[in-house]
């Protein structure tokens, strides 16, 4: 029997966000690690490479604050990066998940966004309930964080 591991369901809701998103791959091929797939589409310019993480929220003491903490991510981010040489555009879909499920939410960062946190050792993305954008925290005050957005239009992303 094919079990299925609540992980499985993260990946899955990123995937489906894509699909009822404009997103029609024309092939996709999961790599080695199950989290890492890349997408081909109808036009070349917008093949990319999506590797996905997750994060459970911190707890918070405010009911209108939301935080997820990824930690270390350098790694992910050059293993990502290795891809864009071979004429794939990278993508990392931060998955944030709330306690209710269903109010999960998902933050996606381009090339441009990846160049900006390369070298950080720790990555944080927060949320303010009405925002339009998450937040990664680049070091001091709130107002310098990097916005990354909830709901790109992967039809008009210049990767």
């Amino acid at each position: 029997m094919a079990q299925v591991k609540l992980l499985d369901s993260y990946y899955g809701m990123a995937l489906s966000w894509l699909f009822r998103n404009k997103i029609e791959p024309a092939l996709i091929s999961a790599g080695e690690q199950k989290q890492i797939y890349q997408f081909t589409t109808n036009t070349s310019k917008k093949d990319f490479v999506l590797y996905l993480m997750y994060r459970t929220q911190k707890p918070n003491v405010k009911d209108d604050y939301s935080s997820w903490s990824f930690g270390d991510i350098r790694e992910n981010i050059t293993e990502l990066e290795n891809y864009s040489g071979a004429g794939k555009n990278p993508v990392l879909a931060l998955i944030c998940v709330k306690d209710d499920l269903k109010d999960s939410e998902i933050g996606f960062l381009f090339q441009k966004d990846l160049q900006k946190i390369k070298e950080k050792s720790s990555v944080t993305l927060s949320r303010r309930k009405g925002e339009k954008y998450f937040r990664l925290w680049m070091g001091g005050k709130r107002d310098d964080s990097l916005p990354i957005k909830c709901d790109p239009d992967f039809e008009k992303i210049d990767f």
